[in-house]
């Protein structure tokens, strides 16, 4: 258990925390949600120690083990990934180490030697050391890093897959407690989908900031909510928190009203007791009364929210032709590396579409070759008649004159759009006062998507294109954006790993590949539950009639053709037995990757369901091997 005890935090004159009071449970699952810059990644830089409060305590069991995600990507720039991802145990790391410096320099071992090698042995065996390898591999393959770049070193690699391997790093360390701080941030929607389940069985207590509502929910079983100066604490997931928040608002408000209603009463009454004389006791007794409540309602406010809304709106000025985009066998290369290989597509006027697939695929590059950002390397795009584009690009940054102001910028995006229109624009973005005078480049990275946005709404396009939007805004901001843009009567295209998000809007998922694309004509959940059961019908093969032929012979002594209808027999109820299984999988599956599952089910119906499908999968293993061995016998007897 770890607890903050009259914790508080302030930066200038911004509070940020104030006399806060939270404990943190063994074994649970904390989300930590607020606005931004409301100090989210504050408290976990309190709780990791690399922060002192201004005042308050905070209460660490002796022994706990707290981990973080390191941010020095380049401490490791020459050890191979499988040899950072060990370090994360630096007992064990330092342990191997040792040994295998004494393999390496002494030719014989004498009995001291031999004394420290077995204590070595012990410190390695304490930490699994024998199957670390093995465990740390696993962990780059769920994030994505496949077995053939394990042993390479770190320099080779992007900035997004070597957070990925400090991810990696991180979940290895087995700590008692884990600070994640947007850990989905540089992960595809596969590899998300991987590491909730990783941090869904974490024995340990976890505390996680995200912008990622599926992710919240699908995770967490409770959620600290940073606003009003303090953090409050709500049992469930995401969505059970929104709505105890907005109960408690409801409970508030009603109080309120009620408790000024009273104090009117009361008010009126004194007023006419204190013009008798003879009733001034009883005045002077209700205005207690009033005092009292008086109290209990400055008890009811809280400081302002943290939490503030923007504004938005796209409109269409003109509509573009019934064919909005057409590619053909556009590929892409960069030396002999393929990002893109004969990606065909067409796009009609208002589809809501979301291109997924996996991080390096290609999804980015093909987005700024369509935008004219990149040029292609074969084959070719057009974009249809009267198409109007409006493009939000991963780095807002790079769309941005950074000397310039937000004012100055917005203003010469459309000189036909007054200064006064521009600023009552900025203020809907939430860019307001000396903000709007200042640098776009001391905006922070909020700031500078929300000033995007506003771009996108003066320019009144009928095809709005939307690379990651969801890394630089909050919860407000992303609930916003996505009203929008169901009410927009324009073509969207989206490329964003935030199930919730592209769950919200899209109806035509398609999945950029490395032989091309897959093209589905239906929303997201429809889309995951097709292809995971694509990928269960490949990787689990079900025997099959036209396995089971086998060549003509001569007749068999009656004992042996007892013993063949004996195998035949068992052949069927094996494969009968394969057949209900795998409906029964696909059932399970089916369950599991629907978000409203998690919202309904309890924690207890989750894991049972979950230990079911574990048992089922290992039941077919075992079927299959079966079926093998009976198989084998069968060939040999005919």
């Amino acid at each position: 258990m770890l607890s903050l005890s009259g914790v508080t935090m302030r930066f200038g004159s911004k509070i940020l925390y104030e006399n806060v009071d939270l404990q943190l449970n063994p074994g649970r699952r904390y989300g930590l949600v607020g606005a931004n810059g409301c100090g989210k990644s504050t408290l976990l830089e309190i709780l990791s120690g690399n922060l002192v409060p201004d005042k308050g305590d905070i209460a660490t069991p002796s022994g706990v083990t707290i981990g973080t995600m390191k941010q020095d990507q380049y401490l490791f720039d020459e050890e191979p990934l499988l040899n950072v991802v060990l370090r994360g145990k630096e007992q064990l790391w330092e342990a191997m180490q040792q040994r295998q410096h004494l393999f390496d320099t002494v030719e014989e071992f004498d009995e001291a030697t031999c004394h420290r090698l077995e204590k070595l042995e012990s410190i390695i065996a304490a930490h699994d050391g024998y199957v670390a390898e093995s465990d740390a591999a696993k962990l780059l393959e769920g994030l994505g890093i496949p077995a053939e770049k394990h042993f390479q070193p770190m320099r080779l690699f992007s900035g997004g897959y070597k957070l990925r391997v400090l991810l990696a790093r991180l979940l290895f360390s087995d700590c008692d407690f884990l600070l994640l701080d947007e850990p989905t941030n540089h992960l595809d929607l596969f590899t998300i989908r991987w590491l909730e389940e990783f941090l869904r069985n974490y024995r340990g207590t976890l505390l996680v900031i995200s912008h990622d509502r599926m992710f919240l929910n699908n995770v967490c079983t409770d959620i600290l909510d940073t606003d009003h100066n303090t953090v409050r604490h709500f049992k469930g997931n995401y969505d059970a928190f929104v709505q105890a928040k907005s109960e408690m608002h409801l409970l508030m408000e009603k109080q309120m009203v009620n408790q000024e209603k009273r104090r009117d009463q009361l008010m009126e009454f004194v007023e006419k007791l204190g013009a008798k004389a003879s009733k001034a006791t009883q005045a002077k007794s209700k205005m207690h009364l009033v005092e009292k409540l008086n109290d209990q309602m400055a008890e009811l406010e809280v400081a302002p929210s943290s939490r503030r809304s923007p504004r938005l709106g796209f409109k269409v000025d003109k509509a573009s032709g019934a064919r909005v985009l057409r590619v053909d066998t556009l590929s892409k290369n960069y030396g002999e590396n393929h990002v893109l290989n004969n990606v065909t597509l067409e796009i009609e006027r208002g589809e809501k579409v979301a291109f997924l697939g996996a991080n390096g695929i290609g999804k980015t590059t093909f987005l700024e070759i369509i935008t004219g950002n990149i040029e292609l390397t074969s084959g070719s795009f057009e974009w249809g008649h009267n198409a109007n584009v409006a493009y939000f690009p991963q780095d807002p940054r790079k769309a941005l004159d950074q000397d310039k102001t937000p004012l100055e910028w917005l203003c010469s995006i459309d000189y036909k759009v007054s200064e006064q229109q521009v600023r009552g624009l900025l203020g809907r973005v939430l860019i307001e006062g000396d903000e709007v005078h200042q640098p776009i480049n001391t905006l922070s990275g909020g700031e500078m998507a929300r000033l995007i946005l506003a771009q996108m709404m003066i320019k009144k396009p009928n095809v709005l294109i939307f690379d990651e939007p969801t890394n630089h805004l909050d919860m407000e901001s992303m609930e916003e954006l996505l009203n929008c843009l169901n009410d927009y009567d324009g073509t969207v295209l989206l490329v964003s790993h935030n199930r919730y998000f592209v769950s919200t809007f899209a109806d035509r998922i398609i999945e950029i590949q490395p032989e091309g694309i897959a093209n589905y004509l239906c929303t997201y959940e429809e889309y995951i539950a097709k292809r995971d059961l694509d990928l269960l019908d490949r990787n689990v093969k079900r025997p099959t009639a036209k396995q089971q032929t086998t060549k003509a012979s001569d007749p068999l002594p009656r004992e042996d053709k007892r013993k063949k209808a004996h195998l035949e027999k068992d052949l069927k109820e094996v494969e009968d037995k394969c057949s209900s299984l795998e409906i029964e999988l696909k059932e399970i599956d089916s369950k599991l990757f629907d978000p409203e599952y998690y919202v309904k089910a309890s924690f207890d119906e989750q894991n049972k369901l979950k230990g079911r499908k574990e048992a089922i999968e290992k039941e077919l293993e075992s079927l299959i091997v079966r079926w093998e061995e009976i198989n084998q016998v069968l060939a040999k007897s005919t």
